[in-house]
C-alpha cells in the first residue's frame, strides 16, 4: 500500500514524498479507504497524471493550500483525517 501512495503521489502532483505515518481508514458499502500523513521530499507540486489528462472545463482539478482553520469552507474528502494529521504532527500543516 506504502509503494503505490509514494507512486500516486509522484505521478499526480510530481512530488517525491515519504510517507510519515498511517492515519487510518474508512469504510463505507462501496469502498475501502486507506489515509496516510506524507511529507514532501523533493520537487514543487504540480498536477499531473490521469487528472491533468483528465482536466477540462467540466472536470476540474487544482492543487491549492488551504489554511488548516478554513478547511471546513471547501469541500473536501476525508476532513476529519486531514484534522488528525494536523492534530498529531505539525501546528502550521498546509492541506493541499
Amino acid at each position: 500500500m506504502e509503494e503505490n501512495v509514494i507512486r500516486e503521489i509522484k505521478e499526480e502532483f510530481s512530488v517525491a514524498a515519504k510517507i510519515k505515518k498511517y492515519l487510518g481508514k474508512i469504510e463505507t458499502n462501496d469502498k475501502i479507504e486507506h489515509y496516510f500523513s506524507c511529507e514532501i521530499i523533493s520537487g514543487s507540486p504540480t498536477l499531473g497524471g490521469e487528472e491533468l489528462e483528465r482536466c477540462t472545463e467540466a472536470n476540474y482539478y487544482e492543487i491549492r493550500k488551504v489554511l488548516i482553520d478554513d478547511l471546513e469552507k471547501i469541500d473536501i474528502s476525508a476532513p476529519t483525517m486531514i484534522m488528525k494529521a494536523y492534530n498529531e504532527e505539525d501546528e502550521d500543516l498546509l492541506v493541499s
